[in-house]
C-alpha cells in the first residue's frame, strides 16, 4: 500500500464538499496533470457538478466512490486528529486513525466510455483554476456579510427568487442584497470586480461556504472577483466557485431610501444594544413571538408589546438623539430578535422617516413596519 501526502489540504478540500452529497448523486476521483480532483457531479443537472482539487498525489486510475461510503470517509476525518490514508494496488481506500480503521472499494472509469462525463469534468476544472482579480476581503468581514445575507433570505419555497442571493457588480461597487419580504439585508462594498451586472447564488451553497470559511485562518484575506457569471473566492491560492443561477430579482430598490432622503426626511437616534436586548426579553415574557412591538415616541421613552394577552409599557431610552414622529410604529418581534443578534456592534441606530413604513438599522437592515390599526 502506498500512502496519500498533504493531509491537512485533503481534509480541508474534504470539507468543502461534505454538505453537498445530499444533493447529489455520485463522486469521482480523477487524475490531470499531477493532482487529483474530487468530482461531484449530476447526470440530469450539470449545473449541480463541482470540482474540488483532492491531494497532489495521482491514483493510477481514475475511480468512482459511492456517496455512502464517501460520506463514512468523511465523518470518520472529521472525528479523527490524526490519520493515515493508503491506496492499495487497486486504488481501493484505507483509513487509518488512532482508534479505528475503514476501507473501501472502488470502481474504475476511463475517458474512452465516458466522453460526456469528461467534458463536463474538464469544463469544471477550467473553471476552478481561472485567474482572478486581486480584489481582497477579509475573511471575518466575509463570514459576517455572507452569515447576514443567508439569514435574512427566504426559506419559502413559494418565493424562489427570495430564497437566493442577490449580487450586483458595477464599477467601483458591490452590492449584496438579501430579503424574505418583510426585512431586507444590504451591503455595498468598495470592490471593482472584473464582470459587471446582476447575478443570482444559490442559498445552500454559500451556507456550505460559510462553514468552510468557519475552519480557516482568521487572520487571512479573500480575493473575490466575477467571470462568466460565476462569483470566485480564493481562499488560500484554491478557488472556491459559484455558478449564477440567474439575474432577475424582485424590485428591492423601490423601497430604498435616497442619500436625499435620509440626509432630510429621516430622523435618527441610537441605542445600546445589550440595553436593547434587555427590554426585549422582558417584552418577550407577556407576547407571542409574531405579536408586535410598537415604538410610541422616543421623546417619551417608551416601548410597547401589544398583542392580544397584554398591552405592556416599558421604557426604553436612546443614548443619543431623542426624536419625536407622528405616528406609532409596529415591528415584528421575531424580527427585531434576529437583527440584534446579526449586528456586531454596541450600538443600534434608528433611522426612521413620517408616513412611511420602512425603518433602517444600522444602515445595513430595513424592515416594513406592521400594521397596527
Amino acid at each position: 500500500m502506498k500512502k496519500l501526502i498533504n493531509k491537512m489540504k485533503l481534509t480541508s478540500n474534504l470539507l468543502k464538499i461534505n454538505n453537498y452529497l445530499e444533493i447529489d448523486k455520485k463522486i469521482a476521483i480523477i487524475n490531470k496533470e499531477d493532482k487529483s480532483y474530487l468530482f461531484i457531479y449530476n447526470n440530469s443537472i450539470n449545473k449541480n457538478s463541482k470540482v474540488f482539487e483532492f491531494c497532489d498525489k495521482t491514483l493510477k486510475t481514475d475511480v468512482m466512490v459511492s456517496i455512502e461510503n464517501f460520506d463514512s470517509f468523511i465523518k470518520l476525518l472529521e472525528l479523527s486528529e490524526n490519520f493515515d490514508i493508503y491506496l492499495d494496488d487497486k486504488d481501493n481506500f484505507t483509513i487509518k486513525t488512532e482508534s479505528s480503521k475503514m476501507s473501501f472499494a472502488t470502481s474504475h472509469i476511463s475517458r474512452k466510455n465516458n466522453s460526456d462525463f469528461y467534458n463536463i469534468f474538464d469544463n469544471e476544472v477550467n473553471i476552478l483554476e481561472k485567474n482572478i482579480g486581486n480584489e481582497k476581503i477579509q475573511i471575518l468581514d466575509l463570514i459576517d456579510i455572507l452569515t447576514k445575507a443567508i439569514k435574512i433570505c427566504s426559506n419559502d419555497l413559494s418565493k424562489p427568487k427570495m430564497s437566493k442571493i442577490f449580487v450586483e457588480s458595477n464599477d467601483n461597487n458591490l452590492k449584496i442584497i438579501a430579503t424574505d419580504a418583510f426585512i431586507l439585508y444590504k451591503k455595498e462594498l468598495n470592490l471593482n470586480l472584473f464582470q459587471k451586472g446582476e447575478f443570482l447564488f444559490d442559498k445552500i451553497e454559500i451556507e456550505n461556504f460559510i462553514k468552510f470559511l468557519k475552519k480557516q485562518d482568521k487572520k487571512i484575506n479573500v480575493k473575490i472577483d466575477i467571470k462568466d457569471n460565476i462569483l470566485y473566492f480564493k481562499v488560500n491560492n484554491e478557488n472556491y466557485y459559484f455558478k449564477s443561477v440567474g439575474s432577475n430579482y424582485i424590485s428591492y430598490q423601490v423601497i430604498l431610501p435616497t442619500n436625499s432622503e435620509l440626509k432630510n426626511d429621516y430622523k435618527s437616534c441610537s441605542f445600546d444594544k445589550k440595553y436593547f436586548n434587555k427590554v426585549l426579553k422582558k417584552a418577550k415574557i407577556t407576547i407571542s413571538k409574531d405579536a408586535p412591538i410598537m415604538i410610541t415616541n422616543f421623546k417619551n421613552e417608551t416601548l410597547k408589546t401589544n398583542d392580544e394577552k397584554s398591552n405592556q409599557t416599558i421604557q426604553l431610552k436612546p443614548i443619543k438623539n431623542e426624536i419625536i414622529f407622528n405616528d406609532d410604529i409596529g415591528l415584528s418581534l421575531k424580527y427585531v430578535e434576529l437583527i440584534l443578534k446579526l449586528i456586531k456592534s454596541k450600538e443600534i441606530d434608528i433611522e426612521i422617516k413620517d408616513n412611511e413604513n420602512v425603518i433602517l438599522v444600522n444602515d445595513e437592515f430595513i424592515i416594513m413596519s406592521m400594521d397596527l390599526s
